[in-house]
């Protein structure tokens, strides 16, 4: 089934969700400057970054994957469905962004496949007000 490019007022037609080549550049690139401008004017979000990109971090993400492999599952979608899921991503229960002295605290770190951890941002995102 064809879905209709995301651009507002656009009318192409794609086998996939998304963007049509057109329209792909330009979403990428306003979506990377509002990141840019965001960090630039929030300084909690711009030291969680340089955080999640220092060394200790990239330590302490493999340590969290390492001793726990699989998806944690927080919404039991996996459990549902009767299968299990690498995890290849880690979680902040409590942000970096307000809470950057737990950010390499093991206890407040959730291994979650890629899925899971776009639903627990997105629900973030709704409940703070945005997109």
């Amino acid at each position: 089934m064809k879905t209709p490019c995301r651009y507002p007022g656009c009318r192409a037609l794609l086998d996939r969700s998304g963007y049509c080549e057109r329209h792909a550049k330009a979403a990428n690139a306003s979506r990377t400057d509002y990141d840019r401008t965001r960090r630039r004017t929030d300084q909690s979000l711009a030291e969680a970054k340089r955080i999640r990109s220092s060394a200790a971090w990239s330590r302490v993400r493999r340590i969290k994957l390492t001793t726990s492999p699989l998806c944690e599952d927080p919404h039991g979608d996996h459990a549902r469905a009767g299968r299990t899921a690498t995890a290849t991503q880690v979680h902040h229960i409590r942000p970096a962004a307000t809470h950057p002295e737990q950010t390499l605290d093991l206890d407040n770190l959730m291994s979650v496949c890629t899925r899971c951890h776009a639903r627990i941002e997105q629900a973030a995102r709704r409940e703070a007000g945005g997109v």
